[in-house]
Parts: C-alpha cells; sequence; structure tokens
C-alpha cells in the first residue's frame, strides 16, 4: 500500500471514529439528563410527595425515549472498540477528550 493510500484511509478511519465518538458524547449526556430528571423525581417523591407536581408530556417523552437511547449507546460503544480496533491498524488513536 501506498503512503498516500495509507493516508487516505487512515484519514478516513479518524473522521468516522471521531463522528461515533461525537454520536457517543451527545447520547451520554442525553442519557445523563434523563437520570438526573428521575433521579430528582424519586427525591422530591420520598422528600415531599405531597408538594409533588410532574410534568406529564416531558415524564413521558423521556420514559418512551429511554430504551431507544440506552440501545444506542451499546450500539455506539461496540462501534467505538470496533473503530478503534481498525484505526489502531493504521496509526495512533486521535487525541480526544471525548474517548
Amino acid at each position: 500500500m501506498t503512503e498516500e493510500k495509507h493516508a487516505e484511509i487512515y484519514g478516513r478511519l479518524v473522521r468516522e471514529y471521531q463522528e461515533i465518538l461525537a454520536e457517543f458524547a451527545a447520547c451520554g449526556a442525553e442519557l445523563r439528563r434523563i437520570g438526573e430528571n428521575f433521579k430528582t423525581l424519586g427525591t422530591d417523591m420520598i422528600a415531599r410527595p405531597s408538594e409533588l407536581a410532574i410534568d406529564r408530556v416531558s415524564l413521558n417523552a423521556d420514559v418512551a425515549i429511554t430504551p431507544r437511547l440506552l440501545a444506542q449507546y451499546a450500539e455506539l460503544a461496540a462501534k467505538r472498540t470496533s473503530k478503534q480496533a481498525e484505526l489502531e491498524n493504521f496509526g495512533p488513536l486521535p487525541r480526544s477528550d471525548a474517548a
């Protein structure tokens, strides 16, 4: 393989890897947001149930999307691992705060 072809493949793999990392981070952030909402709801249910006001639309939306987000997160984690292995065959992993 020529150096030019090697560099081309490495560049493509780096871009794909960074896209996966960005999606992985966004998915994780959304899961953390939902988890914090559930945590707050649970704390409020325990501490002051008589004062509890539930935004049913938001709660139902979070409950509905959670299984899909969890599946997406697992899929992205597997893709990240696979792309890391593929990338390591061509050169070092790019430095990233998301990894």
